[in-house]
């Protein structure tokens, strides 16, 4: 990789996504700043703000760094596989019907150290507050990262460093008027996508009475040509399984 390094590098006015080049300085991604620091035969990973993160990589010529958004359910600790949506303005569903919406959810940034052969998790930071609660009774429940959200029939306008559009197909299919005011979604099997302007996801509910449904993400970008994030669950070397989730503790 050499010895030689560019001068400092801010990602305003850049894709934020994908490859980092260990030849700039340093790179900042909003209030973050992420240095690679040549100490001969390895590097040093430097980020700054929040807690200072400091690793030691040896490499090869075929070493890369790639920075992801990513499930948004490892900070500050991992705690849950569960991310429940509150929406600001509930969804009123008519019988025997499905609609197709747009909603937001919370960005975590992952920074990946990558080989010819495989990948590995080297940092997690994220420009937004981790908030979590619980959905169902405190004795049979869940934890959930928490997220208050808008939903409506347009792609959102959303900061693509704090925020991803989730791309929401939801079908009820009871013979009753819905009100839906949350959503409880696991992350086992969300995909997400990214490109120059957007992170997307997008999941699907089938909502089957008034306290009952089920909830699973999709694998589908928001739009052709966008890139896919590694997934964080593969790093841990888990099995990567679209679970479907049961919200047997209400819709609202």
């Amino acid at each position: 990789m050499g010895n030689t390094f560019r001068e400092s590098v801010s990602l305003a006015g850049k894709p934020p996504y994908g490859r980092l080049d260990v030849r700039d300085n340093y790179i900042e991604f909003g209030s973050f700043k992420i240095s690679f620091i040549n100490l001969g035969n390895v590097l040093k990973y430097l980020r700054e703000g929040g807690t200072r993160v400091e690793k030691i990589i040896t490499y090869s010529p075929d070493t890369y760094f790639l920075i992801n958004p990513i499930e948004p359910v490892s900070l500050p600790k991992p705690l849950t596989n569960f991310i429940l949506l509150e929406f600001a303005e509930p969804v009123v569903i008519a019988p025997s019907s499905t609609i197709e919406a747009y909603a937001t959810f919370p960005i975590e940034v992952g920074v990946f150290v990558i080989n010819a052969k495989n990948s590995e998790l080297l940092d997690v930071f994220s420009l937004v507050n981790q908030k979590y609660t619980l959905y169902g009774t405190p004795r049979n429940g869940i934890i959930c990262r928490y997220w208050r959200t808008g939903i409506s029939t347009e792609v959102p306008k959303v900061d693509l460093l704090r925020e991803g559009v989730l791309k929401l197909k939801i079908s009820n299919v009871s013979d009753y008027w819905i009100t839906l005011s949350n959503l409880v979604l696991s992350v086992n099997g969300m995909t997400i996508y990214y490109d120059d302007n957007h992170v997307s996801s997008s999941a699907q509910a089938t909502i089957f009475s008034q306290t009952y449904a089920e909830t699973s993400f999709t694998d589908e970008p928001l739009k052709e040509g966008m890139s896919k994030s590694l997934i964080v669950r593969s790093q841990k070397r888990l099995p990567v399984i679209r679970e479907r989730f049961v919200m047997e503790w209400g819709l609202q």
